[in-house]
């Protein structure tokens, strides 16, 4: 259950500073929504994170199917359409695009709206001079084994010199639990005939959650149309012997059955967010840890993005990022929301530090922010206050901001928070 947000603070004036300090719980995380995103709405898309960039392709927005190419920025929060090369994409929704040899997307299967698809396009994205992006397209013809590899809503890994391919629909909508195997040198497709150690294999599913782990295969929830229900079951898959393994998972609260759930690893961790229950589109978020086998439900400070499936999810350092989706009304997003994911339960460690009475003053600044340094604990221009237990240090929202984005999400939300203990030096070079 989410928490409600703190009262809504008004902009503060130079004369007096607003203190930063609700009493909140630090186990809570709290969600920021990036501003000035705006896209076509959609769902059944693919993000794909490049360096520090996430590549958007395709889609459904509820009344086209898309093939526009978008580049999201995560270190500016700028984003842009890249221009098409080539081949132009054919239109899709519930495809596969997997990161390879560092700047190439390979892109297969997915529904048009009318069929689904066998293609694979491999896509480029290359930067020209003036710094746009540029995707190059290409269509792969395929020698044998392809004829009836017909997918949409399936999940795909590359890893090595190989594409693993597991379940989705075929051309009938008929949901699979087979697994491929496509070698990115020549581009041919092999079966992989995979056994269960102890004789069970997963149910035939689309709409699965999937992700890759030291070498291990995982696969979570879906939609399972012969027995017409969701799913959340949680299978090991290892790549060198090709045997299936159920988990069987502990913790106090379990995901419940779903579809269309985003399943991602971040930092040795696995996160559910979202998805489709008992028709009802979900906004909560789990964890997994793979060591102990045991889930726990990650509580909120704020309203985060509404219940939503079919979203995308990419996690990039120690922040999660939710990109567009659609709810069970059929409303389609096109919004962005991230959240930090700090370990030791402080919030803000990726942007500036407030130490203790003995270590009063700690921060690390990066070289866009080091101007602002003389705005920290310096009352004559400070438009907000950071508390700290009974201690209190002056600040300005722009010298926040200059350390890390969230912090301009944070603002423009209206949420304020209370900031604690030591800077780790992250993602933003503080």
């Amino acid at each position: 259950m989410q928490a409600s947000p703190t009262k809504t603070i008004s902009s503060p004036s130079i004369s007096s500073p607003k203190i930063f300090s609700p009493t909140l719980n630090k186990s809570l995380k709290i969600w920021a929504k990036i501003q000035n995103f705006d896209p076509t709405n959609r769902c059944a898309h693919t993000a794909t994170l490049f360096s520090h960039y996430i590549v958007i392709f395709g889609g459904f927005d509820g009344v086209r199917v898309l093939n526009d190419v978008i580049i999201f920025d995560l270190d500016t929060f700028a984003w842009k359409r890249a221009q098409i090369s080539g081949n132009s994409p054919r239109p899709r929704y519930g495809h596969s695009a997997c990161l390879y040899q560092e700047n190439k997307l390979i892109i297969f299967g997915g529904h048009d709206g009318v069929n689904t698809l066998n293609n694979t396009l491999v896509m480029a994205l290359e930067q020209d001079d003036e710094q746009n992006f540029v995707a190059y397209c290409e269509e792969i013809s395929h020698e044998r084994g392809h004829d009836t590899l017909f997918r949409f809503y399936h999940s795909a890994h590359a890893i090595d010199k190989c594409m693993y391919l597991f379940g989705g629909k075929d051309q009938d909508r008929i949901s699979s639990n087979q697994l491929w195997r496509l070698n990115l040198e020549n581009f041919t497709w092999t079966q992989c005939l995979s056994s269960g150690i102890t004789e069970e294999f997963p149910d035939s599913r689309s709409r699965l959650g999937s992700l890759m782990y030291k070498g291990k295969m995982y696969i979570f929830g879906g939609e399972c149309d012969q027995k017409v229900l969701n799913l959340n079951d949680l299978w090991t898959l290892d790549l060198e012997s090709y045997k299936w393994n159920k988990l069987n998972c502990k913790g106090d609260v379990i995901p419940t059955e779903r579809k269309g759930m985003s399943f991602i690893e971040l930092n040795g961790q696995f996160y559910v967010f979202g998805g489709v229950s008992d028709r009802t589109s979900d906004a909560d978020l789990y964890c997994f840890d793979p060591e102990s086998n045991s889930w726990n439900q990650i509580g909120t400070k704020n309203e985060g993005p509404s219940g939503r499936a079919d979203h995308s999810c990419v996690g990039y350092n120690n922040e999660l990022v939710i990109i567009g989706g659609r709810n069970q009304h059929m409303y389609y997003f096109n919004d962005i929301y991230h959240i930090l994911l700090n370990d030791g339960n402080n919030l803000m460690e990726s942007c500036i530090t407030i130490g203790s009475k003995k270590n009063k003053k700690n921060v690390i600044w990066n070289e866009r922010g080091a101007v602002f340094k003389a705005f920290l604990d310096n009352k004559a221009y400070s438009d907000i206050t950071i508390k700290v237990g009974s201690e209190k240090y002056y600040c300005h929202k722009l010298a926040l901001v200059s350390q890390c984005r969230y912090f301009e999400n944070i603002f423009k939300s209206n949420f304020f928070l209370e900031i604690w203990g030591l800077l780790n030096n992250n993602r933003r070079n503080i």
